[in-house]
């Protein structure tokens, strides 16, 4: 469906090639919705008659098109306003609707088969590809979750059933059970969590990992192993006055580092959080590097077409699984290798590939 509209990706802090389940249907959490209001969920019908999301905003639920034609009537902060009524551990699972595999009915469609697959068969678009992430991007969780120890007793007693919630794995099955635990032994080893160091580590590493680090990873991997054209990628590290996340008790004066969204304060004037940033602020010089290289991406499938001096004639090397490199975003440009090996390396075992072939 997608095919020839576009001709350079940009696939910042997310991907579908990673953990997550990708179904053909949403049944399962249609049939949740309709539990959560006390509706009726044996059948579609009943099930549909009983949307959730309408509930939540005041609307007539007892048809298709009246929730519809209710909804448009709503803000979108209205919404908005209901999405903590889907969690099921704090604020999770971050991610409610998702993409689905559709059936053949006859019909055209978006998505055929799993990601994973298309990638490892090397069908999709063959076009210069920029990924990556931020340092710690949810792993700001942390500093939140030490603070309450009833979530440390989840990781250390529920583990099994929070971790895919969290994580959008598979849930309730021998394989799920296993995973969970190969997770909570790399990132916490054995015994109950407690508010330590080594447990902040632990937390921060495997959200930062667990919900958008590893599936980008495994992305740049398969993509770039059959890309015709370039395949780039970053981590942005750079650590300014402002960020979505500050430290608890800090009145938003202190960063916990580089977390998700970050990167786009210097790529976009986001006027209701953050100043517009002028050549006097020490943000200038970040806002200016970022802007060229996603630009000249966009212009000519190479966010380093030739030297400059905004970006110190720093040269950006594509990535390939023989030499891994990517570009450190920081106070300077830096091309490193093999970002985050063993973390990700462990979801790799985990989830292995050949699930996909």
């Amino acid at each position: 469906m997608s095919r020839g509209l576009f001709h350079r990706a940009i696939i910042m802090s997310a991907s579908g090639l990673g953990q997550s389940v990708i179904p053909t249907n949403q049944f399962d959490l249609a049939q949740k919705q309709a539990r959560l209001v006390n509706c009726t969920d044996d059948t579609p019908v009943n099930i549909i008659n009983s949307q959730k999301q309408a509930r939540l905003v005041n609307c007539t639920d007892d048809t298709p098109v009246n929730i519809i034609n209710c909804l448009k009537t709503k803000t979108a902060q209205e919404i908005a306003d209901t999405l903590p009524g889907f969690a099921e551990v704090g604020g999770d699972p971050i991610l409610i609707w998702r993409a689905v595999i559709e059936p053949d009915f006859g019909q055209e469609r978006f998505l055929v088969e799993h990601p994973i697959t298309s990638a490892i068969h090397g069908r999709y678009a063959k076009i210069p590809v920029m990924l990556g992430i931020t340092e710690i991007e949810f792993g700001y969780v942390t500093y939140i979750a030490v603070q309450y120890q009833e979530f440390l007793d989840l990781l250390s007693n529920d583990y099994k059933r929070v971790l895919p919630i969290i994580f959008f794995y598979e849930r309730n099955t021998t394989r799920s059970n296993e995973i969970s635990t190969g997770l909570k032994e790399f990132y916490f080893g054995e015994g109950n969590l407690e508010n330590t160091t080594a447990t902040k580590d632990g937390i921060e590493y495997l959200y930062a990992d667990g919900v958008t680090g590893f599936q980008v990873n495994r992305a740049t991997k398969l993509i770039s192993a059959k890309n015709t054209e370039k395949t780039y990628y970053y981590c942005f590290t750079y650590r300014g006055r402002y960020s979505f996340f500050y430290l608890p008790g800090s009145n938003n004066t202190q960063t916990a580092g580089a977390a998700h969204h970050d990167d786009l304060i210097y790529l976009f004037y986001i006027s209701t959080m953050f100043p517009y940033f002028t050549k006097n602020d020490p943000e200038w010089e970040t806002v200016n590097r970022m802007v060229k290289m996603w630009t000249d991406f966009v212009k000519t499938g190479n966010p380093t077409p030739g030297h400059s001096a905004v970006l110190n004639n720093a040269h950006w090397l594509p990535f390939s699984n023989k030499r891994p490199k990517y570009m450190e975003i920081g106070n300077d440009l830096v091309m490193k290798e093999n970002l985050f090996k063993e973390r990700y390396h462990e979801w790799d075992k985990l989830f292995p590939l050949n699930e996909y072939a």
